[in-house]
């Protein structure tokens, strides 16, 4: 007789999910949170009473290690089929959010029909990129490690690596709001789900403080993004 049992942390389940929509368009603003966020909110009026809702814009295609992407308030992303972004929301709610599939969606000048709709669960990555975050402390690489440190440790978590990105900024209604990227690794899957299930601050719909699974960090120079929707 043998008692051996090994702890499988991967099969824990988070209560959110990541909701999946496919675009068709030509083009659109690199910094097209803001609008993203009034069309669907337009489209789909519960989404403000919904607690704990993350957008993730349209990301276009990364260069470098995956951190950069076009920036400035005249960049644009070029579309192609597979581009999309995604609603983090309770899984109950699938059978809401798949109202979207059909529909077209104003953003700015650009008419954005959403074309297909994909449910994908959490994943427990031990590395999360969030692109932006927004702290007060920002603009000061230093003082913002130590702030995110401190937001991960009100969270319970702990990591033992946490890496900045680069400072940007994004419109949100008539103002630019400064953010920085983080990097964080050496978590559990516990962690994991958490991280990404609540976030972090109050800029989740803008797609601030979204955390997001990552190949990793050693080497950072070859890392890939592990999310995508196929």
């Amino acid at each position: 007789m043998s008692f051996w049992q090994e702890k499988d942390e991967q099969k824990l389940d988070a209560p959110v999910a990541d909701f999946i929509f496919h675009v068709q368009c030509r083009s659109l603003p690199s910094d097209h949170a803001d609008e993203l966020r009034s069309a669907l909110h337009e489209t789909l009026p519960w989404l403000a009473d919904e607690k704990g809702v993350a957008i993730i814009p349209v990301l276009g295609a990364a260069s470098g290690n995956g951190w950069m992407r076009p920036t400035g308030e005249d960049s644009v992303i070029h579309t192609s089929r597979r581009s999309f972004f995604c609603l983090r929301l309770p899984k109950q709610r699938e059978a809401d959010v798949k109202q979207l599939e059909g529909r077209t969606l104003q953003i700015g000048d650009e008419p954005v029909a959403v074309t297909r709709t994909k449910v994908r669960p959490l994943l427990a990555h031990s590395t999360l990129l969030a692109r932006h975050i927004a702290l007060p402390e920002v603009e000061d690489e230093d003082t913002f490690l130590q702030a995110v440190a401190g937001g991960l440790s009100h969270l319970g978590i702990r990591p033992s690596k946490i890496m900045s990105g680069q400072c940007a900024r994004i419109r949100v209604a008539d103002e630019y709001m400064p953010v920085r990227g983080a990097m964080v690794a050496e978590l559990t899957p516990s962690e994991s789900l958490h991280l990404q299930t609540v976030g972090m601050g109050d800029r989740l719909t803008w797609g601030c403080g979204v955390f997001l699974p990552h190949k990793g960090i050693a080497p950072v120079g070859q890392a890939k993004e592990e999310y995508a929707a196929t």
